[in-house]
């Protein structure tokens, strides 16, 4: 029985590497290397795929910059990358990071909704929304690098972010390197990212020549 069950478990790794190997580009490659291993998760959709195909024809039937998009998977652990700057004409991930999602009913800044956030568009509720964005002006914040950015939600999901001043910002609490089985620590909604993130992305998003897609699911 023991020695079937080894033969079982090389089985299972041989074919996992077969299909890693035969998905096509870095992007696919890189989400489902980061949802493998010693990283086990109880909600499926943490595996759902990279929307990039959804996202390119979104973009383009709203008029929005057609070269970059953000996804953020709020479904995956938040002590893992699973924030995404999508190259949307080539169809790959540029860069991979860390963002906070809100705290809900739980206390500020801990990370004791790391596997299972809620979330809410309701005013007050401390929670993250997921839906797509239309990422707005950039302006001065009191976190960070001191920059942020307006989030417009597109969506019924997500509709309310603007009023209640939801918006893309730096937070030195968050790290660079992933600290997974902890969590990042969970504000209040935004999408905080490290202050290393939040430049990278400045300078991405101030040179962009349209409105850009921020996708949280």
């Amino acid at each position: 029985m023991k020695k079937l069950l080894i033969l079982l478990m090389l089985a299972l790794v041989f074919c996992l590497n077969l299909f890693i190997s035969n998905v096509k580009g870095n992007a696919h490659k890189k989400a489902i290397l980061n949802l493998i291993g010693n990283k086990v998760f109880a909600n499926q959709s943490a595996y759902k795929p990279l929307p990039i195909k959804e996202a390119k024809s979104y973009v383009r039937k709203n008029k929005m910059d057609t070269s970059l998009a953000i996804f953020i998977n709020y479904h995956q652990h938040s002590g893992i990358k699973r924030g995404y700057i999508i190259d949307l004409k080539h169809k790959i991930v540029k860069d991979s990071f860390l963002v906070a999602h809100g705290c809900g009913d739980n206390f500020w800044s801990m990370d004791q909704s790391k596997e299972t956030p809620k979330f809410s568009n309701a005013f007050d509720s401390h929670c993250s929304s997921l839906g797509k964005y239309k990422i707005g002006g950039r302006a001065y914040s009191e976190w960070g690098i001191h920059v942020k950015y307006y989030l417009y939600g597109l969506e019924s999901t997500n509709n309310n972010a603007y009023k209640r001043t939801i918006v893309l910002h730096g937070w030195e609490s968050i790290p660079d390197a992933e600290p997974y089985p902890a969590g990042v620590p969970e504000g209040w909604g935004c999408p905080a990212v490290s202050n290393a993130t939040m430049t990278q992305l400045d300078g991405l998003l101030s040179k962009a020549k349209g409105s850009v897609l921020l996708w949280a699911y």
